[in-house]
């Protein structure tokens, strides 16, 4: 396929994009600990934390990571359609806004002197 061999097109298509979605994983848990942390901190101390942005926006990670592996392992394609590229990017790019607003307004409240 693509002008590859099976072995070579396991190793340069399907086990990086094996790999995408456990890194993504990894990414996401991280995100997910400090959520936790978050939460436990506001739950001690009683000063708001919006923990949930920490847990709930991560989610765009493993929504990129599957929309790539889905048209990479699933359907064959070495590069995604389009359509599943720019969807892919934006959840992405959305995910990433809010995982950084959910830590601004965490560490405000940690640094806070």
């Amino acid at each position: 396929m693509y002008g590859l061999s099976g072995k070579e097109y396991f190793w340069l298509v399907v086990f990086s994009h094996f790999l995408l979605v456990f890194g993504t994983v990894l990414f996401w848990l991280g995100f997910i600990f400090m959520g936790r942390v978050a939460k436990k901190y506001e739950k001690i101390l009683s000063f708001k934390t919006n923990w949930i942005f920490l847990y709930v926006a991560p989610s765009g990670y493993l929504i990129f990571s599957f929309l790539i592996l889905g048209s990479g392992v699933i359907k064959g394609y070495i590069k995604p359609p389009i359509p599943v590229e720019w969807a892919s990017y934006t959840v992405f790019l959305l995910s990433s806004i809010a995982v950084i607003l959910g830590i601004v307004r965490f560490s405000l409240i940690i640094f806070k002197k």
